[in-house]
Formats: C-alpha cells, sequence, structure tokens
C-alpha cells in the first residue's frame, strides 16, 4: 500500500479502493494546540547514598518546531519523592547551554526553557541530570512523527485499505490523569503525531476517533483511539512494520 503523490494531493494505490483522493498537507503544520509531554529515560550514573532516587525523578519534555527543519525542546523536571531535595540540579547537554534548576523540592515540577536548535533528523539526545550528592544520565528520543504529515481521509477510505495488504499493528496503553479535557487530549495527540483526524460522516467524538498521517515515502499510518476510564488505548498501523512499532513506542512515553 502507498500514497501517489502529485502536488500535495495523493491516491490511495493498491488497496482496492475506489479512485477516491486522500490529500497530503505537506510541510504543513497543525494549528495551535495542546503540545503534550513525554518522559526521558534516566539511568542512575553516581551516587552518595544507597537509596535509588532515580526513581523519584521524573524528566519529561515537549518538542517544537523551529526555524527550517529545527526543533526546539523544553525540559521539565519532576521531583515525585517525599523526602528528597535535588540541590544544586543542572541538567547538561551537548552542543547546549547548561540548564540550571537549583533546589527542586519534594512534590515540587519545575520548567527549564528551552534548548537547541536541533535538526528534526535527530534521532536522540543524550545528557546528564546532576545534583549535589549523584548524577544519571539522560536520553531524549525524538519523535518518528516529525517525519509525517497530515493525511486527509474518510472512515469508508481507511476501511477499503486496512481490508487489503499487509497492515502491522502495535498498542500502546496511556494513563491519563483526568486533568485534561477530551477534546484538548484529542488535540494535542494530532498535534503530537502530525495526523489529520480521519472523517467519520458527522459521528466523530472526543472519545473514539481515528487520526491519519502518511510517511516521507508514502507509508499510510492510521491510529486509533479508544478513551476510558481505566486510561488511553492506542492501536497504530501502517504498512512500514517499524515505522508503526516506532510510533507506538513513542505514545509510551507521552505523561498526561
Amino acid at each position: 500500500v502507498g500514497i501517489d503523490c502529485v502536488g500535495g494531493v495523493g491516491s490511495v494505490g493498491a488497496t482496492g479502493a475506489s479512485n477516491d483522493k486522500a490529500q497530503i498537507l505537506q510541510n504543513s503544520k497543525p494549528s495551535k494546540s495542546v503540545r503534550l509531554w513525554q518522559t526521558a529515560s534516566l539511568k542512575l550514573s553516581s551516587s552518595t547514598s544507597s537509596q535509588n532516587w532515580s526513581e523519584d525523578l521524573m524528566v519529561m519534555y515537549k518538542i517544537h518546531s523551529s526555524k527550517g527543519d529545527n526543533v526546539k525542546v523544553s525540559i521539565r523536571i519532576s521531583n515525585q519523592s517525599g523526602d528528597t531535595e535535588f540541590r544544586n540540579a543542572i541538567i547538561k547537554f551537548d552542543g547546549s547551554n547548561d540548564i540550571q534548576f537549583n533546589n527542586i523540592s519534594p512534590g515540587e515540577q519545575v520548567e527549564g526553557g528551552k534548548i537547541g536548535p536541533y535538526p528534526s533528523s535527530t534521532s536522540e539526545l543524550k545528557g546528564t541530570f546532576e545534583f549535589f550528592g549523584g548524577s544519571a544520565q539522560i536520553k531524549l528520543t525524538f519523535i518518528s512523527s516529525l517525519r509525517l504529515s497530515p493525511l486527509v481521509l474518510q472512515q469508508d477510505q481507511v476501511s477499503q485499505m486496512l481490508s487489503s495488504g499487509q497492515w502491522p499493528s502495535y498498542s500502546a496503553k496511556v494513563s491519563n490523569s483526568g486533568e485534561m479535557e477530551d477534546s484538548k487530549l484529542k488535540s494535542g495527540l494530532i498535534q503530537f503525531l502530525t495526523a489529520a483526524e480521519v472523517g467519520s460522516g458527522g459521528m466523530a467524538n472526543d472519545t473514539n476517533y481515528m487520526l491519519a498521517s502518511s510517511s516521507t515515502d508514502g507509508s499510510p499510518v492510521i491510529i486509533l483511539v479508544k478513551m476510558s476510564k481505566k486510561g488511553i488505548k492506542i492501536d497504530v498501523k501502517s504498512t512500514d512494520k517499524k515505522l508503526a512499532k516506532a510510533v507506538s513506542a513513542e505514545l509510551k512515553r507521552v505523561y498526561i
């Protein structure tokens, strides 16, 4: 299955579907919306304490479009412990200015501004978190959706596409604190995945819906979102197995 694109408009190919057009919004930017935080990976490097304090520390980040084909990154630190204070806290990344947080008290959440710009082709960013008493390695993974474009489809087109060819599927379960309205969460997912909502003939809602994107090589990505009191279940399907797996893994890092 592929998307044949000429002048930003493509047709769904090799699916047995009709000649209905699927519009690829190349180089378009979603309207300003909620940006979702992701959690960085954290690995303890050194500590003067026997306590594994890294379990009490959460480093989060957001990726923002910048001038040209670049992105910037916002950083936030959350101290989830009940008694540990991270004194003289600092984050260091190669090629960027250090981010100084000073003291982070138990239960406190602190934002450290933006770093960058970095090329959007960057796959990951490594650095260190240091404070008085220890350090940890951190890794930020840049999302595959930076290389996606919104794909405008109708529900009947998606049904025809999925009925033909191979569509490897991966699932992600995301915890939902309930602090964000369903409509804002949907807007955030659309922005995060560089996607468009699949048309549903006026039956759209904010708890069960489909999104669609297309990769730079024309591989379509279909995302099915289902919300419940237990959280959010997201199924990612694509003719590109590696891409579906990567997008699913990125969704698992989303913090809501």
